[in-house]
């Protein structure tokens, strides 16, 4: 029986919640019969190194850099071999379109939110809510002010919070509204992180969205 395929691999400038030996790559590679050796830095030659946004390690490797973004950023990729993330562009071969919501589990349920029993529905009393930790969204700001301002809009995140504090659980506390506010920080063609899944309805996140999430009608 022949052996399991090697690889050599690195992890650097990642988010820091992510598991540099437990992750979507990590586990696709094992999954495809990979063995991974992981290696802690440069010196120790991996073949590639997987290369988060956030810092400039990257520049330490002369192996394969791929790098992948969960951010709204296009790659560089005079500085990468290859790349990943939400953008949606054809570079030879080099890149490939990985949105953050296709790696874990909490995209399912956007396929199914539009099915609700109208018993369900009808039992949601509250109006609106708004669930946001900053301000990079004047467009978003604006939107909530405007609907506060014609019908009161519970804010439960950090900013312009208006209900005594910072919720603890996000969904728990957006279950019993009919509505929620859902823009992301910055429009971009195919940008999109978890607001599909929390809210009814998304509107700053490029046209695109429609393209990868509505059926066309015939």
């Amino acid at each position: 029986m022949p052996g399991k395929k090697q690889v050599r691999l690195a992890f650097c400038d990642l988010a820091p919640d992510w598991d540099a030996r437990d992750n979507y790559f990590t586990q696709a590679l094992e999954h495809a019969g990979w063995e991974i050796t992981f290696c802690n830095g440069p010196e120790e030659k991996p073949d590639f190194v997987l290369c988060g946004t956030f810092g400039f390690d990257f520049l330490k490797y002369d192996c394969c850099r791929i790098q992948f973004s969960g951010e709204d950023s296009w790659p560089d990729l005079n500085l990468y071999d290859y790349a990943m993330g939400f953008e949606v562009l054809d570079f030879d071969g080099r890149y490939l379109r990985l949105p953050l919501y296709a790696m874990r589990s909490s995209w399912a349920p956007a396929l199914i939110k539009h099915t609700v029993p109208d018993e369900e529905l009808l039992a949601k009393k509250k109006f609106c809510n708004f669930v946001v930790s900053n301000d990079y969204s004047n467009e978003r700001n604006e939107f909530f002010a405007a609907l506060n301002a014609h019908r009161p809009v519970d804010s439960g995140g950090g900013y312009m919070n208006n209900i005594g504090g910072p919720v603890t659980d996000k969904l728990a506390f957006q279950r019993w509204y009919k509505f929620s506010i859902a823009y992301e920080n910055s429009p971009g063609a195919g940008y999109c992180l978890f607001l599909l899944k929390n809210s009814q309805a998304t509107r700053q996140g490029g046209k695109s969205y429609a393209r990868f999430f509505l059926e066309k009608k015939k």
